[in-house]
């Protein structure tokens, strides 16, 4: 699987992080999934982490299809992240947040989870793995 999912249940943050190639079919299902492990999980937060990812093949066409959905993220108070540090995945995500604002208000491209812990204020984070049931 191109993609795996962890919980830091001391600070409520999911994680998902791909490796590999992306392709169109992957990242659908990877949203579809994230949703309702958000939900599980009682995240405060979630990250969508690509830095792993050696390369994509995610068209503009699903990345406005996924924009347009329903958002992952129960409350748009929740703030979610995007770790995209290499300039496709980060067009691809500047794209989607660009569609999807009105519904992701607390969304932020970043390119470093340490970025993500800055804005958080988290500075101790302790990911374990979650089975995906």
């Amino acid at each position: 699987m191109p993609y795996r999912f962890d919980f830091d249940s001391a600070n409520k943050i999911l994680r998902g992080r791909f490796s590999g190639k992306v392709t169109d079919h992957q990242l659908k299902e990877y949203y579809l999934r994230i949703g309702p492990l958000m939900a599980r999980t009682r995240s405060g937060a979630g990250i969508t982490d690509f830095s792993s990812a050696r390369s994509s093949t995610v068209t503009t066409g699903t990345v406005r299809q996924l924009a347009a959905s329903a958002p992952a993220m129960p409350s748009p108070r929740q703030l979610s992240f995007i770790i995209a540090a290499k300039p496709p995945v980060l067009g691809l995500a500047r794209a989607f947040q660009s569609d999807g604002w009105q519904t992701r208000p607390n969304m932020y491209i970043v390119r470093t989870l340490l970025e993500v812990c800055v804005i958080l204020g988290v500075y101790t984070l302790k990911f374990d793995p979650l089975p995906l049931d």
